[in-house]
This record gives structure tokens, sequence and C-alpha cells, in this order.
């Protein structure tokens, strides 16, 4: 299994975002964050418990500058998902990837989407609680 199939694996919860996404305008001077090589030892890019206990969904957009070095600089928030708890977790967690990558701009656009029998379980027991 390749790594990237690896740590698709890992990410459960996470929707990928397709490259001709209409909510974002990409730089012409950027490149997607999951087609950068990263350097071993990054955290595991995940959708929080936290997040998925609390239904938190939406879609968010970071732009950020790898610098000669290979590090995060100049993060920033374009887009939130709506829930600053998340944001600031996945900003964090951006905040200390190191890649092989150098000197280019970055953009990470990604959805956060609970699906199947999870949410199917949370609306049911929604509408239990309300009645």
């Amino acid at each position: 299994m390749r790594e990237s199939e690896e740590a698709n694996e890992t990410t459960t919860g996470l929707e990928l975002v397709s490259e001709d996404a209409k909510l974002i305008s990409k730089r012409p001077d950027e490149v997607s964050f999951h087609k950068l090589k990263q350097k071993p030892g990054n955290p595991v890019l995940y959708y929080p418990d936290f997040a998925r206990r609390e239904f938190m969904e939406g879609r968010m957009l970071i732009r950020f500058f790898i610098d000669d070095n290979g590090f995060v600089e100049k993060l920033n928030l374009e887009k939130s998902s709506g829930h600053s708890r998340l944001d600031n977790f996945i900003l964090k967690l951006l905040s200390s990837y190191q890649f092989e990558d150098k000197n280019l701009w970055v953009y990470f656009d990604q959805v956060f989407k609970i699906e199947g029998e999870e949410k199917e379980f949370s609306s049911r027991e929604n509408r239990s609680i309300r009645n």
C-alpha cells in the first residue's frame, strides 16, 4: 500500500476536495496541500473526535507558505469551517508540519463531513430528544 493510501485510511471522516472545486480560487503560484511531499514524522491529519462527537461539519480553506527549510509559515485561515475550535485544531496541526517541498505557497481546501450510519444515528437521536 502506498503512503498516500495509508494516510487516507487514517483520515476517517475527511472528504478530500477535488482540484476543480468552485468554492476556492486557486492562485497560479500555489500547490494543493494533498500533492506535497511531507517529511516523515508529521502528525496524521484526521477529523478530531471532539468535532465528530459535536457533529461539526464544514469546509475550510487555509493558505500558507513553506519556507526554504520546509517549515510552514504565514498560515492564514481564509474560509472558516464555521467552528472555531475545529479551525484552531487544524491550524495548530498544520503549523507543525515540515515538507520536502520548499519556497512555495500552498492551499489546504478541506471538507469535514460526517457520513453514513453515524450521521443517521445522530439524526434519529436528535429527533427523539426534541419529542
